[in-house]
């Protein structure tokens, strides 16, 4: 496919030896890097609005886009994808991403948006009864308009932002402290 042969892929790992084990710093450290690359090669003068953008399933990464962008003056806009997706769950998630996609892109403010707490509550929506092939593309139909919702709610109200929520028995203190030390990283990179 020609459209691959130009992107350039980036691992986090590649800054795995120097926090071992902290993952989230690891994804900041490439957010910023590649960022801060993009942002001087587009516009070295720091004309044009700054955001990074993360669709991925983990929560480290929407911690680290926001740990990345605070120190760049971007705007963190993050969708996380649901963990371990069957694969009528991955349809749905790319039929809701990319409607979605615009409004992202048009939001002014940050935004985070969990696509599982979205099919969640429109997945409970739809146990009537009715033919399978039917109810599932309702379920992605309400999945799309689900996620523009969410987007266009957090634009509309930006010091009303839905937070990241930790996986059930997470350690929180561990998960804030390796944001701690992302944060602590990208400052220092700015140096």
């Amino acid at each position: 496919m020609p459209l691959l042969q130009n992107l350039r892929v980036v691992s986090a790992r590649r800054y795995e030896h120097l926090y071992p084990g902290r993952s989230v710093c690891w994804k900041a450290a490439a957010f910023t890097h590649v960022a801060k690359a993009f942002f001087h090669g587009e516009d070295p003068d720091g004309q044009r609005p700054r955001e990074i953008v993360s669709i991925g399933d983990s929560n480290d990464e929407r911690l680290a886009v926001r740990a990345a962008a605070a120190p760049l003056d971007a705007t963190a806009k993050a969708i996380k994808l649901v963990d371990a997706p069957s694969l009528d769950t991955v349809a749905c998630q790319l039929v809701a991403v990319t409607a979605a996609l615009p409004f992202l892109v048009a939001a002014k403010t940050s935004v985070d948006v969990d696509v599982a707490a979205v099919l969640a509550y429109v997945g409970a929506a739809h146990r009537d009864g009715g033919a399978a092939d039917d109810s599932i593309q309702r379920v992605w139909n309400d999945a799309a308009w689900g996620l523009l919702t969410a987007i266009r709610f957090q634009d509309a109200n930006p010091g009303d932002s839905t937070p990241v929520q930790d996986a059930p028995g997470e350690d929180l203190s561990l998960r804030e402290e390796e944001a701690q030390a992302a944060r602590r990283l990208v400052l220092n990179s700015q140096a």
